[in-house]
């Protein structure tokens, strides 16, 4: 990637910011459990379909959470639907 940049404009040490698009939303791939995800709200769990591809440890969902979503990154089995949550913030 390039940026044209107007080096007189610049002083020595100061820094740029850089956003790069992606293609979804970065997870641990522990939070993935048979197609699914818990998403937490209102201190309950609730399972939520998730597309996307694994990639080494992380899962890149393209749809089924957005941003900002809080999700359990290492549901147990026994983790069922609606179920209480402890939220730690």
């Amino acid at each position: 990637m390039n940026a044209n940049l107007n080096a007189g404009k610049f002083m020595a040490g100061q820094t740029a910011r850089a956003f790069i698009a992606q293609d979804g939303i970065r997870i641990p791939k522990s939070a993935v459990r048979h197609g699914h995800v818990f998403v937490v709200e209102n201190g309950r769990a609730r399972a939520v379909n998730v597309s996307g591809h694994a990639i080494n440890s992380y899962y890149v969902v393209t749809d089924g959470v957005d941003t900002g979503d809080r999700i359990v990154t290492n549901p147990g089995h026994q983790l069922k639907n609606n179920a209480k949550v402890d939220q730690d913030d």
